[in-house]
C-alpha cells in the first residue's frame, strides 16, 4: 500500500492567528515593559520566536517572556479563525 504525505504550514495557511498573537504580544509587552509595538513585532513573524525577540533587542528575560506568551496565546486560542476557503480545500484533500 502506497501513502500520500501533504504537507501544508499551518499559521497563514489555513488558519488566521494574528489576532492571538496581538493579544499575546501586547500582554507580554505591557507585564515585561518591552514597549515593542505589534507591528514592530509583526515585522519578525516567521523567525523563532527567541530570534523574533533578538531582532527587537531583548535579549533577557527570554524563558519568562516565552512562557507569559504563550500562557496568553493558549488562554485565546477561541480567536483563532480557519480561513473558510481552507475548509472546503481539506474536505477535498480528506477525500483523497
Amino acid at each position: 500500500m502506497s501513502k500520500k504525505i501533504l504537507a501544508i504550514d499551518l499559521d497563514g495557511v489555513i488558519i488566521d492567528s494574528l489576532r492571538n498573537m496581538r493579544i499575546a504580544w501586547e500582554n507580554t509587552s505591557k507585564k515585561y515593559s518591552l514597549n515593542i509595538s505589534f507591528n514592530t513585532y509583526k515585522k519578525y513573524l516567521g523567525l523563532p520566536f527567541v530570534e523574533i525577540l533578538k531582532k527587537n533587542g531583548i535579549y533577557e528575560n527570554h524563558k519568562k517572556i516565552v512562557k507569559n506568551f504563550n500562557s496568553i496565546s493558549v488562554k485565546n486560542f477561541k480567536v483563532i479563525k480557519v480561513y473558510k476557503k481552507m475548509i472546503n480545500t481539506l474536505n477535498i484533500l480528506k477525500k483523497k
